[in-house]
Formats: C-alpha cells, structure tokens, sequence
C-alpha cells in the first residue's frame, strides 16, 4: 500500500491453514486498521501489532500497540498515531498469531 507519505508492508502470521490478516491504511500521520483471522474469520481482540522500519529522517520505528481499541475493545482496531513518513523501504506491520490459536 503506498500514499504520498508511506509505504506499507503487511507481515503475517500462519498457522495450517489460516493466517492472520492485518488490513491497514495510513492517512496523514496515522496508520490504523484491523486484524483478523484469515479472510472471513472473525477480527481478533488483544493482539500485539508492531511497526517497525525507518522513517525518512532515518530515525528506527519499533512501536507496538494492542488490537484493544478505545470504546471497541473487541473490533480488532489499532492505531499508530504521529507516524512520520517512512524512507524508501516503508514500513512493516505484523503481528504474531495469537496462543490460543496455535
């Protein structure tokens, strides 16, 4: 995913068959989305997601948020906010699969 400030790279975790899914947009200096479990499975409540990567100062990016929204802790919601642009290579976002599931 790519806009006038950064580029994304979704990670996911794997497990047989299903997978974790996290879908993402950055606006402004926000990135938010969701995590679910595969394509159709339900959104997943209290998974770590991390961002990681450089911005375009050069700075590292490692932050980690929880999917335990305000208001919605069970919609699966995460937010980064006052993410600066990325360099060149983007950013990542990935999230281990939660242990109940392994």
């Amino acid at each position: 995913m790519r806009d006038d400030k950064s580029l994304i790279t979704m990670a996911t975790g794997s497990l047989a068959a299903d997978e974790t899914i996290i879908r993402a947009l950055a606006v402004d200096s926000t990135i938010g989305g969701y995590v679910q479990l595969n394509v159709e499975g339900p959104r997943l409540a209290s998974v770590p997601v991390t961002l990681t990567g450089n911005d375009y100062l050069g700075n590292v990016v490692n932050r980690t948020v929880d999917t335990n929204y305000p208001g919605d802790p069970y919609s699966g919601k995460f937010e980064f906010l006052n993410v600066l642009p990325s360099d060149a290579t983007g950013y990542t976002l990935s999230c281990p699969l939660p242990a109940h599931l392994i």
